[in-house]
């Protein structure tokens, strides 16, 4: 005969089911476990054993617990996957970017362009001669290289060129007035020399800055130089009245020096010769002129008494030309004597001048 255990009864509101290998845990049960015994036909309660079947099929906890864990393991090896591949892309390609071109960008369009490239830029100002001022001359690290996301970019913006106060060169000697350019960070352009009849030779009369103002460094600065007053055209004055011939050049800034000498051929008062004859001279300077004073005056010999062809040697001799005139030629005797001359004993005449001769 088959020997029966019994076993306690459980209570009808709970459950018993091992969790993990630990003691029996109570645990609620769900409506649909819950046997109802309701009074039977004869009024009598059913026993213990007496169950309505549910409605609906019952689910154990067990099953579910077993699909709940199913889906948070699928979800967790997802999410475990999806971190690693995130992992790896970020650690190749997703942290760097490309660095935005940004030269030549005004301030505005750079911060824009930064942004949309993901990283950060900051500014620092630089003088620049070729770049207008307020535009981005560069960058570091340069457009195109890669960088980290988020990571700075440096930009250098142009403020225009550095200016420097122009100095005061005229006035200079044209040595000091080239120390004074390059002292002041500005260079030499053209140097044009011009007759001035201000400034001494070699003197700067003028610039193309102004004195103080604010000019670009590496500035070209023209200068003009003085080649002193313009020199003055000679003219021959040769032939020409001596007086008429001082008065011109006088007149266009010239000193005369007058010299006379007797001249057989050229009247008096009139220029023999000039030195210089012709030309161009620096105002100052001096123009020797050699006037005519006529022919050479020499004294008239003293003939008087003498035979007319002793006079007429004496006389040629001197430098004379003779003439003879007879005082009276109807008269019965002739002494053949000198008894006058013209012009007279001791006159001055001009060399080769007639003197005349009277005859008694």
């Amino acid at each position: 005969m088959e020997r029966r255990v019994s076993q306690p009864a459980r209570p009808a509101t709970s459950r018993w089911r091992p969790v993990g290998g630990q003691p029996p845990v109570r645990t609620p049960l769900s409506p649909v476990d819950i046997r109802v015994a309701r009074p039977s036909r004869n009024g009598t309660r059913p026993g213990p054993t007496s169950q309505r079947t549910p409605r609906f099929p019952v689910i154990s906890n067990d099953r579910v617990h077993r699909r709940r864990r199913s889906v948070v393991g699928v979800l967790l090896v997802l999410l475990l996957a999806t971190i690693a591949g995130f992992g790896s892309w970020w650690l190749t390609a997703g942290r760097f970017v490309t660095a935005p071109a940004v030269i030549g960008l005004s301030e505005p369009q750079a911060l824009e362009a930064a942004q949309q490239a993901g990283v950060k830029i900051s500014f620092e100002q630089q003088h620049s001669a070729s770049v207008p001022a307020g535009i981005v001359i560069g960058t570091e690290p340069a457009a195109g290289a890669r960088v980290g996301r988020g990571s700075q970019l440096h930009a250098r913006l142009s403020v225009g060129p550095q200016t420097f106060p122009m100095p005061t060169v005229v006035g200079l000697d044209k040595d000091s007035a080239i120390k004074a350019l390059t002292g002041a960070q500005l260079s030499v352009g053209s140097v044009d020399e011009q007759f001035d009849a201000t400034h001494p030779v070699g003197t700067v009369t003028g610039a193309s800055a102004k004195p103080g103002t604010q000019v670009a460094g590496g500035t070209a600065v023209n200068l003009t130089v003085s080649k002193g007053p313009a020199p003055v055209t000679v003219n021959d004055y040769t032939g020409q009245p001596a007086d008429s011939a001082k008065a011109e050049l006088g007149a266009s800034g010239l000193n005369v020096a007058l010299v006379e000498r007797t001249s057989d051929s050229v009247p008096a008062g009139q220029v023999i010769s000039q030195t210089p004859a012709s030309g161009q001279l620096p105002p100052g300077s001096t123009v020797s002129l050699v006037v005519s004073s006529g022919p050479q005056l020499i004294s008239v010999p003293d003939v008087r008494a003498r035979s007319t062809a002793d006079a007429q040697d004496i006389l040629q001799k001197a430098g004379f030309t003779v003439q003879v005139v007879t005082v009276d030629p109807d008269a019965i005797i002739h002494l053949g004597r000198v008894q006058r001359t013209d012009p007279g004993r001791d006159a001055k005449a001009p060399k080769g001048s007639t003197v005349s001769i009277y005859i008694i």
